[in-house]
């Protein structure tokens, strides 16, 4: 259905989008995906070759989320003399358009789950060589993830609808940064060690903070941001986004 015809061994660029699914996506929070991220500026890319990779994390292990990766042919913008305008024109359209397939359909996929396994999920799509998301070996780019949640981890051993209360004073829903967690649980310390993806300073982190519940008071973004930045993301390039309507 997807064409691996642009495909190689060693791409120069990497995006992945990891989809949340665990609690489904309202229509409104599938139009707001869309339009945020399976746009043209933000699945831009520079050269032939470049994966464009979309889990959707459901009921399925965290090794065997549903993916579709898509390489992609030479840009427009990079044509010369002796290529077919036309042709590529007509190559990178195909590439939006499967795009916005793939988006369409895991979307609105209705399977939920009674587990958000986050930390799990991410851990696997940095090192499970099923998701071929590993550094770029040129060293010169970074991969871009994009991480699409509501971002409640609720797993068997970290779960936020235990760590997660209201501030009886300010009567907001308060979460455990993620340094606060670990000094204060060597359990989690033991486990988040291990549940940590290899990041560096040429990655970039972009959060989607899906609005479930009308539940977007950022309670949980510093946990996520320290997470990425424990794990080698530098601050500047982690970017955050909230979905406001309910």
């Amino acid at each position: 259905k997807y064409s691996a015809k642009y495909c190689i061994s060693n791409p120069s660029e990497k995006t992945f989008i990891l989809l949340d699914g665990s609690d489904g996506f309202s229509a409104k929070s599938e139009e707001w995906v869309k339009q945020n991220i399976f746009n043209n500026k933000k699945m831009a890319w520079v050269n032939e070759g470049a994966e464009l990779s979309i889990a959707r994390l459901g009921n399925k292990s965290v090794a065997d989320m549903d993916m579709v990766k898509i390489c992609t042919p030479k840009h427009i913008d990079k044509i010369d003399w002796l290529d077919a305008p036309a042709k590529v024109e007509r190559e990178n359209a195909q590439v939006y358009c499967s795009l916005s397939g793939v988006a369409g359909e895991f979307l609105s996929d209705e399977e939920q789950s009674n587990r958000s396994s986050l930390v799990e999920a991410i851990t696997e799509v940095f090192k499970n060589p099923r998701y071929n998301f590993d550094a770029i070996e040129n060293g010169n780019n970074g991969r871009r993830f994009f991480f699409v949640s509501d971002l409640f981890q609720n797993s068997i051993n970290i779960s936020f609808h235990k760590l997660c209360k209201v501030d009886t004073s300010t009567e907001m829903l308060t979460c455990p940064s993620f340094d606060e967690l670990i000094s204060s649980s060597p359990k989690s310390l033991r486990y988040l060690t291990e549940a940590m993806p290899s990041l560096n300073g040429l990655d970039e982190v972009h959060i989607y903070n899906i609005n479930v519940d009308n539940r977007v008071d950022q309670s949980a973004r510093k946990f996520w941001e320290q997470y990425f930045i424990k794990a080698g993301a530098i601050e500047d390039n982690i970017h955050y986004r909230a979905e406001l309507d309910g």
